[in-house]
């Protein structure tokens, strides 16, 4: 979803003609849009904390949000903050330590200020092993590089229907690829 928004970036130009004499053009950008990537696995619909964090069954993906400022609440609440005295593990410095919980609350009186693109679940279902939150990329999908094998190259090449019957080098199939 990320890609697609870049692409859009590029300026539109609209033009409205309602009277012939005048003639009312409008531009529209996503300069003015921050666009914070999130890991697709974190964003689901619904998940399951009762022992760790699990994806329910019946989550699905939410591709993308846009949240227009002040539809949004963000509390911070310390339930406790401290210092410590200097000291050698320290370097001579007092230590200055806090434990705050967060969160994020949606004004149910502006949600029109929000919109959500919701896909089907694609996302892992137990994020309690760290090393799942790591998708593979189809190397049929991925533009091959240097670092490429020469097996992901020919799978890049023969998904895109680029034939490269007689060439057998690194470099003379990475050639190939535009």
């Amino acid at each position: 979803m990320n890609s697609i928004l870049k692409r859009a970036d590029a300026m539109n130009r609209t033009v409205v003609i309602s009277d012939p004499s005048a003639i009312t053009r409008t531009v529209h950008s996503l300069d003015e849009v921050t666009i914070n990537v999130v890991p697709s696995d974190l964003m689901q619909t619904t998940f399951d904390f009762t022992v760790g964090s699990k994806m329910k069954s019946d989550a699905k993906q939410i591709e993308m949000f846009l949240i227009s400022n002040g539809v949004q609440i963000a509390p911070e609440k310390y339930s406790f903050v401290g210092f410590d005295q200097p000291s050698a593990s320290t370097s001579g410095n007092y230590l200055y330590y806090e434990q705050s919980y967060d969160d994020v609350l949606l004004l149910s009186t502006k949600t029109k200020g929000y919109e959500v693109v919701v896909g089907d679940a694609t996302g892992v279902k137990d994020l309690s092993d760290s090393s799942k939150l790591v998708k593979k990329a189809d190397p049929a999908n991925v533009k091959p590089t240097e670092a490429s094998t020469i097996e992901e190259i020919k799978a890049y090449l023969t998904a895109h229907k680029i034939d490269f019957s007689g060439k057998t080098t690194k470099n003379d199939l990475l050639a190939l690829v535009k």
